[in-house]
């Protein structure tokens, strides 16, 4: 009788040295085939005409989850048994034979139980070969990635997941690096719109200690970055008109003042403070102060450039900071535009409401070389315009500093 044996091993001329010593026993006539390769032999399986197959112990596909996956389909079409290699000088002749057979339902539930545990995982899971080509996808990495298993293998790992950067180049050469170096790769942080990732990688390696390929895993930290994003807003922007508050004013301006210097440039501050607030407030309810407040918030960007920073700094208090003047007639023409935008009427839940405001303007470098100075100096001359009569602005006079009870 005539048994036909396929041979998965590393070694090419093991098959014709496996068949002459297995024709040396008398038990039959046995004709084996050797292929060196696990997918090669699954199809081989799939075709027929076998009656076992045998797999090298020490033979190694790239990852664990990709043997098992391609055992358990061999085991499925033909029985399959373990082998270790002749020759091997750690074991003697007589132990140089096949292993016990391993069960098909034994393998489909090691690689069932392997799956579950990686498409369990949040993560995005991708796995290389040497070369860097892709071999295994886990689901997250699939669903991200926008490819299935079957279309991302061979391709290289910046083509399935290109880093949140946008430069496929920076992923494609990280694998490499990786595999020459055998350590691993800490986490790098980015964005892939509309997510956020760190991606770390490291070398993976065999039964026998050998690189075999690299692992690069993915986690989405979005809702870690949009906590932070939303920290950051809150410390920097005023809560009622989401407006930059005095800290990230503070920074606008020194950068504004660094800037002006650097070019032989002007700027300008303008401090606004609204006519009888308070008694609006008083009178018509907080809800409806905090909708004028917002009113006023936006009609005050769309007065200035995207340049320009509008601040609120206290409860009816506003200041604007123009970065980039000629002189004091560009500052004149920004405070006649505000004056005139915050003096019509708000519709506010029905109600007209009516108000106006002061501004006091101070200029860089004439009224001072710092933010302290230059706020100062807006501050005072705001009270020289509400001495005038409210509803206009003035720019500071050094001879005429007026304190903050209204007094020269």
């Amino acid at each position: 009788m005539t048994y036909r044996i396929l041979l998965v091993t590393a070694d090419a001329a093991a098959g014709s040295d496996f068949q002459a010593v297995m024709n040396q026993s008398g038990n039959g006539c046995f004709v084996v085939e050797c292929l060196d390769r696990l997918d090669d032999a699954v199809a081989r399986a799939q075709a027929g005409g076998l009656d076992i197959v045998l797999f090298e112990q020490s033979l190694h596909s790239i990852n664990a989850l990709t043997t098992l996956e391609q055992l358990s389909r061999i085991a499925t079409a033909v029985p399959l048994m373990l082998y270790r290699a002749l020759g091997d000088s750690r074991d003697s002749p007589t132990t140089q034979s096949p292993c016990a057979p391993i069960p098909s339902n034994q393998l489909a539930h090691e690689h069932a139980h392997a799956q579950a545990i990686l498409d369990s995982i949040s993560a995005a899971v991708i796995t290389t070969d040497l070369l860097g080509h892709v071999d295994y996808l886990n689901r997250a990495a699939q669903r991200i990635s926008g490819w299935t298993l079957e279309q991302a293998r061979g391709h290289s790992i910046g083509e399935v997941m290109p880093p949140p950067d946008g430069h496929s180049s920076r992923c494609t050469a990280k694998v490499p690096q990786i595999l020459r170096e055998n350590r691993p790769k800490f986490p790098i942080k980015g964005r892939r719109a509309p997510r956020a990732f760190e991606d770390s990688s490291a070398p993976i390696h065999n039964g026998d200690g050998q690189i075999s390929g690299a692992v690069v895993v993915f986690h989405d930290v979005s809702a870690a970055q949009a906590m932070a994003d939303k920290m950051t807003h809150l410390a920097q922007h005023d809560i009622l008109t989401h407006l930059p508050n005095r800290l990230l004013l503070d920074d606008r301006i020194a950068q504004a003042i660094h800037l002006a210097k650097r070019h032989a440039g002007s700027l300008a501050l303008m401090f606004l403070d609204l006519d009888n607030f308070k008694q609006i407030n008083d009178s018509l309810g907080h809800a409806v102060g905090d909708q004028l407040l917002q009113s006023i918030s936006r009609r005050l960007l769309a007065c200035v450039r995207g340049s320009d920073t509008v601040s609120r700094t206290g409860g009816d208090e506003f200041i604007v900071l123009l970065s980039e003047i000629q002189d004091e007639r560009d500052a004149a023409v920004s405070a006649r535009k505000i004056l005139d935008a915050l003096g019509a009427q708000h519709c506010i839940e029905q109600l007209e409401v009516q108000i106006t405001c002061s501004i006091g303007i101070s200029l860089f470098p004439g009224d001072g070389s710092s933010a302290g100075a230059l706020l100062r100096h807006a501050d005072s001359a705001m009270y020289q315009a509400k001495q005038a009569g409210r509803n206009r602005y003035r720019f500071f006079q050094d001879h005429v500093e007026v304190h903050a009870d209204g007094s020269p």
